[in-house]
């Protein structure tokens, strides 16, 4: 009996690596494309977003705050012309100053007339020391705090000298 030959097989690589990699990112943005489709067009029922100068309410460490859109946009200060921006439930202020211009973030809650404001660890002072006040929005481009309870008292002055919107 002839031995038989057996012709070596040459092994391709069934998928190249790059080939690969590509698969796998396309596949990656394809179903973040669908889950982000998927969750902007599921109604729900604790989210609802109205045109301005109507109630927003968003939800807030397990409750249902409301974010007043009176609130929201830019303001400038008549105290010492620092810039307030408000949108949703954060909050920067831009101070400019000789040397250098002061920049502060935050978070705030708002629930009906009164506001609670907590500076980010950013911030530098304040910091873990909530201010709470009362709001009122005149006339759609005047803005005024009232103190309710802050220990802050570099935020306080400048809190309370009334806002205009931009």
């Amino acid at each position: 009996m002839p031995a038989k030959q057996k012709k070596a097989k040459k092994k391709k690589p069934s998928v190249n690596l790059s080939i690969l990699l590509i698969i796998i990112a396309l596949v990656a943005i394809l179903s973040y494309a669908i889950s982000y489709l998927f969750i902007n067009n599921t109604p729900n029922d604790d989210v609802v977003v109205t045109h301005r100068n109507e109630k927003t309410k968003t939800q807030v460490n397990k409750g249902t705050a409301e974010v007043e859109s009176l609130l929201e946009g830019s303001w400038y200060s008549n105290y010492d012309g620092t810039i307030l921006t408000i949108a949703g439930t954060t909050f920067k202020m831009e101070s400019a100053g000789v040397d250098e211009s002061k920049v502060i973030k935050g978070t705030l809650l708002v629930k009906g007339s009164e506001i609670i404001i907590m500076n980010s660890a950013s911030a530098k002072s304040c910091v873990d020391k909530p201010g709470k006040y009362s709001w009122k929005v005149e006339n759609k481009d005047k803005l005024f705090f009232a103190k309710i309870n802050d220990p802050c008292t570099n935020r306080i002055d400048r809190m309370i000298g009334g806002w205009e919107r931009f």
